[in-house]
């Protein structure tokens, strides 16, 4: 008969699809040590299809099988090519997944670089997704985010590369008009924040820019002008 796949090809698969249920079967009969395996092409792993897909049950199910010493190390992993799984959701354009990374591993993953120098704001710029990207500036820096001296292509590199002319936009408004005392918010005020439309649309990164913009009268008052021609009231 046909060889069978490789057991790990099989649980990183599962993963990709969202299969918890055949997850949890494969853990019964082989033990936890599976949830770490790794492909046969890209040498990804289960958490790592799991972050490219957005499956976030399984995610939480990978940690919540997996020792609490060895959970950086299970959602840190990185394939054969360095890709992490930061880079994978961010490509995705999975915030939540980012920020779950971010809960678990801190603000280092969205500075990890692949072995071509792409940080996950790279991988956004790539799919065009903006919201994603004012996540990644908030939790780290505009000048980060840019990549404007940092090893690799510039952001705005990227984004001309693949047409992301919304993600340009980004750039021309992010590009040396965000005061530095915004940098810096921990990944755990937003994850205790709830999740709203307004946040969705990028208000909530407006707002905390034109509170940093009314403590800094040398800033252009560029997210207060931003915010009232979307029409929230601000002082």
């Amino acid at each position: 008969g046909s060889k069978l796949p490789p057991l790990s090809d099989a649980v990183v698969r599962a993963a990709c699809q969202g299969d918890c249920q055949g997850l949890r079967f494969m853990v019964t009969q082989q033990g936890p040590f599976v949830l770490s395996t790794r492909d046969s092409i890209e040498g990804w792993t289960p958490a790592l299809g799991a972050a490219r897909h957005g499956h976030m049950d399984v995610l939480k199910f990978l940690v919540d099988n997996t020792e609490p010493d060895r959970v950086a190390e299970l959602l840190g992993t990185t394939s054969n090519s360095g890709v992490t799984a930061a880079h994978l959701a961010a490509r995705g354009g999975w915030q939540d997944v980012l920020v779950f990374l971010v809960k678990h591993l801190g603000i280092a993953a969205l500075t990890a670089r692949d072995d071509d120098g792409w940080l996950p704001a790279h991988s956004a710029a790539r799919g065009g997704h903006v919201e994603v990207l004012r996540f990644i500036a908030s939790q780290t820096s505009a000048r980060d985010t840019l990549n404007e001296d940092g090893t690799g292509p510039k952001l705005k590199s990227v984004a001309h590369k693949y047409g992301q002319t919304e993600v340009l936009l980004f750039v021309d408004e992010l590009s040396g008009r965000v005061p530095v005392r915004i940098v810096g918010e921990s990944a755990t005020q937003y994850t205790n924040k709830q999740r709203s439309t307004r946040k969705d649309h990028g208000e909530d990164f407006l707002l905390r820019l034109a509170e940093a913009e009314t403590r800094d009268s040398a800033t252009p008052p560029v997210a207060l002008t931003s915010l009232r021609k979307i029409g929230i009231s601000v002082p």
